[in-house]
């Protein structure tokens, strides 16, 4: 997701050039940095994608268990 070198881009998710060192990179100055917003709307997304898998896998099981209540 961050990174300070191009050719570091691993080329999923986002990719973002920052000029920074490694302790900057790891320590946001604020929550209003660039470096802060983009980790937290990461982990956000990273969040929301776990959890809507869990809800969709909840849905198929509940679907199957009153498939096989059935017979």
């Amino acid at each position: 997701m961050l990174t300070i070198s191009s050719p570091l881009d691993p080329g999923i998710g986002d990719f973002h050039l920052i000029k920074s060192d490694h302790i900057n990179i790891c320590k946001p100055r604020d929550v209003d940095s660039a470096l802060y917003t983009l980790s937290r709307d990461f982990m956000r997304k990273c969040i929301q994608k776990h959890e809507d898998r869990r809800k969709k896998l909840n849905r198929k099981r509940k679907q199957s268990d009153r498939e096989e209540s059935e017979y």
